[in-house]
């Protein structure tokens, strides 16, 4: 639709947080996979952020993360995976 902003996963670190009970997440490097990640600032739900370690870049975070998404899909949706 017009007016949509493309991309579904993206990473960066969280600037603000309306919800008192969610505070923890100030400042934490994150992924996420919303569409609309092309922009500049998202506003996402905390279920869907992804708590990227001190010692992983965003890129990798966000390349590890869609790798595991991707696998699961193919798994889980692709087909019924069974023995042999």
């Amino acid at each position: 639709p017009e007016g949509t902003v493309l991309g579904a996963e993206a990473g960066g670190i969280v600037h603000d947080c309306p919800d008192e009970l969610k505070r923890e997440w100030l400042n934490k490097r994150v992924v996420f996979f919303q569409l609309g990640g092309f922009a500049e600032y998202s506003s996402v739900p905390v279920s869907k952020l992804i708590w990227v370690p001190d010692d992983f870049t965003i890129p990798k975070a966000l390349a590890l993360t869609t790798m595991g998404l991707t696998a699961h899909y193919l798994c889980a949706s692709t087909a019924k995976l069974h023995p042999g």
